[in-house]
């Protein structure tokens, strides 16, 4: 969206010269009021960024116009420059400032000095945008923590407090055979809570910068084997397959901790979605523009189209139980996107109802160590 420029002065030349300056370097779309009183009707409907204000003008001087517009909660806040015919003069241009006037240039200078004055205060005025956003963008992400911290770790400390509670009051009248499967239940519990805390923790220190990133040449079938090896036990209870596509020569230039977060967090999301019995497979190319693409696809459940537009947001809080009624933080692929972008690479999900996702993500291409 173009910058938008508001001139308030009785005098066509002035909106002229302007005009003049706007078409040949600045591109804003102008608005002209020739009155102060229209000026700041004007001002109620629009939104714009600068004022450019006469001094002196019938019925309402500039001064009392910028008055009315600094008492104003919907305009307080627009930067003013003053436009005076009067020669250089301290005594007004510091009544300017008081007015809440940022700038002040004289008539005979609506040329070059317009031009950078408006080049200026548009850059500083678009650089305070950049950083509303993206302290919005912060406040968004604290948003999101808290969020989970209320919503996620009330389940497993939930399940914690009540299997607890059964083993307090009943333990003793209890069969071994169901103690086992509290216990087994309590320690489904900590799993989920040490998987939220460890992708806090990590998600934590990528957004203060403080996560050590070291990348390194590493051979990817090494990482998907203990990968595997970490997944199998959960696999193995709904029975699902793990399939390693992988050619034995493909490496990466990857931070190795990092790497293994996100395909640890992947391939467990995978067998979470999977009925028993299905398969999760990883497989991997060279795509050819020195990235290695590396896709974790299973015949899992599937999602919807409007569950992967938001499921990389910040500002989202999507989780659903598996098909077994795994809970899960909802934080692990958002974790897994930003732990992508950090390597410089891409992460897509493409999936279909019933039919199964596939996640694929995008890490340099390595080479083997000599």
């Amino acid at each position: 969206m173009n910058p938008q420029i508001m001139i308030i002065d009785d005098q066509d030349f002035v909106h002229n010269a302007i005009k003049r300056v706007n078409d040949l370097s600045i591109k804003a779309d102008i608005h002209s009021a020739y009155t102060a009183l229209d000026g700041i009707a004007k001002l109620n409907e629009l939104s714009i960024d600068i004022i450019l204000m006469d001094v002196h003008m019938p019925g309402m001087t500039g001064f009392e116009a910028t008055k009315e517009i600094r008492n104003n909660e919907r305009t307080k806040d627009i930067p003013i420059i003053f436009i005076t015919a009067d020669e250089q003069n301290n005594e007004l241009n510091q009544l300017a400032l008081e007015y809440g006037g940022i700038d002040f240039i004289n008539k005979s200078k609506l040329g070059t000095d317009l031009e950078r004055q408006l080049k200026l205060y548009l850059r500083f005025l678009k650089r305070e945008n950049e950083l509303l956003f993206e302290m919005q963008l912060a406040l968004d992400t604290k948003d999101r923590f808290f969020s989970i911290l209320a919503h996620d770790l009330k389940s497993p400390f939930s399940g914690f407090l009540g299997f607890l509670n059964i083993l307090k009051n009943d333990l003793m009248k209890m069969p071994i055979e169901e103690i086992i499967d509290i216990v087994g239940d309590i320690h489904k519990s900590a799993n989920l809570l040490y998987e939220l805390l460890e992708n806090l923790l990590d998600w934590s220190r990528i957004k203060r910068g403080t996560m050590p990133f070291n990348p390194v040449n590493i051979k990817l079938n090494t990482i998907v084997i203990d990968i595997f090896s970490l997944a199998q036990l959960n696999a193995d209870k709904k029975d699902v397959k793990l399939i390693n596509n992988l050619q034995n020569d493909i490496y990466v230039k990857a931070d190795a901790k990092m790497l293994m977060t996100i395909l640890r967090n992947l391939v467990m999301n995978s067998i979470k979605f999977v009925n028993d019995g299905g398969q999760v497979a990883i497989g991997a190319y060279d795509n050819g523009k020195g990235y290695i693409n590396i896709a974790v696809i299973d015949n899992g459940v599937g999602m919807s189209k409007e569950v992967q537009e938001k499921i990389f947001a910040v500002d989202q809080n999507y989780t659903s139980p598996g098909t077994s009624g795994e809970q899960g933080t909802g934080l692990g692929v958002v974790l897994c996107n930003e732990l992508t972008k950090r390597h410089g690479g891409k992460m897509t999900v493409e999936s279909e109802e019933g039919k199964g996702t596939k996640f694929s993500f995008t890490i340099p291409v390595g080479k083997a160590e000599e």
